[in-house]
């Protein structure tokens, strides 16, 4: 799903949606901080639901990689060696005698949404705008896609103290997070060669 096709299901359902216009809504308050609020909500999501990744490390070349190294780094799952360990939450230090491309498993946060700023002109932004929305590809699960639009309607929508639906949006996203389910597989047993029982 594209961030364009996202920001169309927010803006329908807080009613502010415009598709004749380059930046999908007529409120300047909304189109200023929606980038920053879809990162916000997918980052949480994605610590709810993790998005698996593999790194691939020469240790021939160094015995020490920083965590921080690794791109978009959020949990380390498991390394393809056991002759490793971990100093402090910083670097990950392999043994001398490991000389192999080691694979590193871990959980990533999404790649991040670039946001509008507000110092640009009118028509930068909305040039800006439009090549964000139809290149950005989210990477999280469906089921988080599905909840995301509720988690940020609440958080666009948490001062409007009139209407309330701020409360309302926050009390549905909630209930949604609750129903998300965390496996990202259900995991497979294969059995080679048969049973002897």
């Amino acid at each position: 799903m594209t961030l364009k096709e996202q920001k169309i299901k927010i803006l329908s359902l807080i009613e502010e949606l415009n598709p004749e216009s380059e930046l999908l809504t007529n409120d300047p308050d909304i189109s200023s901080k929606i980038n920053a609020v879809i990162n916000q909500v997918q980052n949480e999501l994605s610590r709810i639901k993790k998005i698996p990744a593999k790194y691939k490390y020469d240790t021939t070349k160094n015995k020490t990689l920083l965590l921080t190294d690794i791109p978009d780094n959020y949990q380390l799952n498991k390394l393809s060696t056991i002759k490793y360990k971990i100093e402090g939450d910083y670097e990950i230090i392999f043994d001398d005698d490991v000389e192999e491309e080691v694979i590193i498993y871990y959980y990533k946060y999404p790649k991040s949404i670039d946001v509008i700023i507000d110092g640009e002109t009118e028509e930068i932004q909305k040039e800006n705008s439009q090549k964000i929305d139809e290149e950005y590809e989210f990477e999280i699960a469906n089921d988080l896609l599905e909840t995301l639009p509720y988690g940020v309607a609440a958080d666009l929508l948490k001062n409007d103290m009139i209407s309330n639906y701020g409360r309302y949006y926050y009390e549905r996203y909630n209930e949604m997070k609750q129903m998300i389910d965390s496996r990202t597989s259900s995991g497979i047993i294969v059995v080679e060669g048969g049973l002897d029982l």
